[in-house]
């Protein structure tokens, strides 16, 4: 079984350019709509006749008005609540949350299980050679365990694909889930929804524009750890090359922060910022 496996012939090519999301048409508003909009923003302009204030007044209108007590306790201000959330929100955070654990899952599989693996074997690897090298009388005795931990190691190794590929799978149809639901809103509400604040100040198109990237960088760094375990499956790999090999795997730099994308650290960071109830349940 190949270490990495692409999608399936049914799903589009991460390759393909993805249309604009900018070219939505601006919903129509009929001039009734506009005017009750524009009343929102602010007092309506006075009127050019003003109606002509009254020459006389009345002896009751010439009344000192009455004090009011300076003791009188202020009205309690009521509590600021938060703005009612919408199906959006709720499902746009809830996709964000399954990338985040899809994500969480792989780095913990990647630096976890599968870098110990890829330790043990260049450990073993040299510990082999060294021991034979100042035992020669006993071979067969250190050869033995030596050679079963790489066994299992190599095991190990071999059956991370199945674990990785499902992750991948499930990274490629999260991202897919929030494209096709910010793209469905911004048809529904118009370009405007993409530049309008979600939470606090990232929008829509900040949000799709951080997940976009990650199934392309996710499958890179399998392709990484593919080349990684062929080369640890050399018996004849030298000791510097295996040192390189588990640096690589650790690093993991197809997933790292690079020009204007940001790693997963990054972008956890902003999502706990950005994403109200982000750390809830």
């Amino acid at each position: 079984m190949p270490f990495a496996c692409l999608p399936d012939g049914r799903r589009r090519k991460l390759s393909l350019k993805r249309p604009s999301l900018l070219l939505y048409e601006a919903p129509h508003y009929d001039l009734n709509t506009m005017s009750r909009l524009a009343s929102l923003h602010g007092p309506s302009i006075p009127s050019s006749n003003p109606v002509s204030p009254q020459s006389t007044s009345s002896p009751s209108s010439r009344r000192t008005p009455k004090r009011i007590s300076s003791r009188a306790s202020p009205a309690p201000e009521s509590p600021q609540l938060a703005p009612a959330e919408s199906p959006f929100h709720r499902k746009l955070r809830s996709t964000l949350r399954d990338i985040a654990g899809y994500v969480e899952s792989w780095n913990e599989l990647a630096l976890g299980e599968g870098l110990r693996a890829a330790k043990g074997v260049v450990d073993n690897g040299t510990e082999l050679d060294n021991a034979l090298v100042t035992n020669a009388d006993h071979r067969s005795f250190i050869a033995t365990p030596k050679i079963r931990a790489i066994n299992a190691h190599l095991k190990t190794l071999d059956g991370l694909p199945t674990k990785f590929n499902k992750l991948f799978r499930q990274i490629v149809a999260s991202v897919d889930a929030l494209e096709s639901l910010v793209v469905s809103t911004a048809a529904a509400r118009g370009p405007l929804f993409l530049q309008t604040p979600v939470w606090l100040t990232w929008t829509p198109e900040n949000f799709l524009n951080a997940v976009l990237p990650l199934p392309r960088r996710y499958h890179q760094s399998l392709i990484t750890m593919q080349e990684c375990v062929v080369k640890l499956k050399d018996p004849d790999i030298a000791w510097e090359e295996g040192r390189d090999v588990v640096r690589a795997w650790a690093a993991q730099r197809e997933l790292q922060a690079g020009g204007v994308q940001m790693g997963w650290k990054e972008l956890n960071e902003v999502l706990e910022v950005e994403v109200r109830g982000w750390n809830d349940g």
